[in-house]
């Protein structure tokens, strides 16, 4: 899979500590050393709560696994299926897919007052996610008691990832890179925009080591340090990282900030910091990143009104997995990530009732 860029979904369905067992087992022989474990794990696994899965952005692993048992928290997985690199794997570890829908799933207690309601709910969410994971050509199922599936066929078109001169990848993040440069020069706050793995925080590292040795006084923040770990990895220059609360405490002098991950951080705050500084801001515009659509319908607007002159760049090329990989569409069908809310009608006529259940 390496080889041509593609990445896989193994489904192991079936009870807990099955699903475990044989989890690890893959992942050791995967090779572990670049992987990460969301949700419970067997007895001395490194593992990640899933309701933390915040931590996990911002870096690349060779394999991950997500133990819905212990919750299907579609921003976690999202996110972290968005960490995985060309070659990867992604192990899912789920009940029987004729249970899961009425399984209690620990995630439900997020969407009702109390958390005994939670229990007995039937999930048509889940029921669409199992029903999808099965119509897919290129997951991998294993159900408990069954043999492992077949390997299915790869594409024989190798996928290269070459950086050229100016350590991008692609057409797109030269013509993104030219115009971060050029937004701070101007003193002018810029918006990145793009789905995981288009190297939104490759070139703010990028960015940065430019503008450092260009003479100009740089800082990056982002939700947690595990979050700038990629911007700062592509910056050969002195980058100091603050987290968002000091640097509105302390105000640091700094000609241009830098702002990873700008969706998960309170949109109050992201115009505190647009008032203080030029910023540079990336994002993805889905939810799994903190507000979502928010930082789209409420930061963006407010920034227009705070500096009429920003500019907006938009990556689409993936620059972590070959256009090809298969499981990148798979998570869009499954979390519904194309989906577009439907515009209301300007004219009509306004109906209120009240509603009981």
């Amino acid at each position: 899979m390496r080889h041509n860029g593609e990445r896989r979904l193994l489904v192991l369905s079936g009870c807990e500590s099955w699903a475990m067992s044989q989890a690890r087992r893959l992942i050791s022989s995967h090779g572990d050393a670049n992987s990460i474990w969301l949700g419970q794990a067997p007895s001395g696994q490194e593992s990640c709560a899933i309701g933390k899965f915040q931590g996990a952005l911002g870096r690349e692993y060779d394999s991950l696994v997500f133990n819905t048992h212990s919750g299907l928290h579609p921003d976690a997985f999202g996110a972290a299926v968005g960490a995985v690199m060309a070659g990867g794997l992604v192990l899912l570890l789920c009940p029987p897919l004729s249970e899961w829908p009425s399984y209690a799933d620990p995630d439900l207690v997020r969407y009702v007052a109390l958390p005994e309601q939670a229990a007995g709910l039937y999930s048509h969410f889940l029921h669409r996610f199992t029903t999808l994971l099965q119509q897919d050509p290129s997951v991998l199922l294993w159900q408990q008691g069954t043999s492992f599936p077949a390997l299915p066929e790869l594409s024989p078109a190798p996928w290269r990832r070459e950086r050229d001169r100016r350590g991008c990848l692609n057409h797109q993040q030269r013509r993104a890179l030219a115009m971060m440069l050029q937004a701070a020069r101007r003193r002018q706050p810029l918006v990145l925009t793009a789905d995981r793995g288009r190297g939104k925080s490759s070139l703010l590292g990028l960015a940065a080591e430019r503008l450092l040795a260009a003479g100009y006084r740089v800082l990056l923040t982002a939700p947690s340090p595990g979050a700038a770990a990629q911007a700062l990895a592509h910056c050969d220059g002195p980058l100091d990282f603050i987290a968002p609360d000091a640097l509105l405490a302390q105000r640091p002098d700094a000609d241009i900030l830098l702002v990873d991950e700008a969706a998960a951080i309170p949109v109050p705050m992201l115009l505190t910091l647009a008032r203080r500084y030029c910023c540079l801001f990336a994002s993805t515009e889905h939810g799994y990143e903190g507000t979502g659509l928010g930082f789209q319908l409420k930061f963006q607007p407010a920034l227009t009104a705070l500096a009429p002159d920003w500019k907006k760049v938009h990556l689409d090329m993936p620059a972590r997995w070959s256009p090809q990989d298969p499981l990148e569409p798979l998570v869009f069908r499954l979390l519904a990530l194309d989906a577009d809310p439907i515009t209301p009608p300007r004219e009509g006529e306004l109906n209120i009732r009240w509603v009981s259940r």
